[in-house]
């Protein structure tokens, strides 16, 4: 099974999980502190801001997006 940049990391908690889930799920424009309102426990926004970097939500975002975007041409093609 190929492991997606966008599943979640070995190191990734559960919880650090649920959050880039609810960052990759958002509208646009993305903001980690704009997390806290979509978790029913969230954590502190330092916390957010912490795995938005160690767990590089922005390039693992970018590569969902892309692939999304590509999965939607194909649907219009076809």
């Amino acid at each position: 099974m190929t492991k997606e940049l966008w599943d979640r990391l070995p190191e990734e908690t559960d919880m650090a999980f649920q959050a880039f889930i609810a960052y990759r799920d958002m509208p646009h424009p993305r903001a980690a502190q704009r997390v806290r309102d979509r978790m029913p426990n969230p954590a502190s926004a330092s916390t957010l801001q912490s795995w938005c970097a160690k767990h590089r939500w922005i390039e693992r975002v970018q590569a969902w997006d892309e692939w999304l975007d590509q999965q939607l041409r194909e649907d219009q093609v076809n």
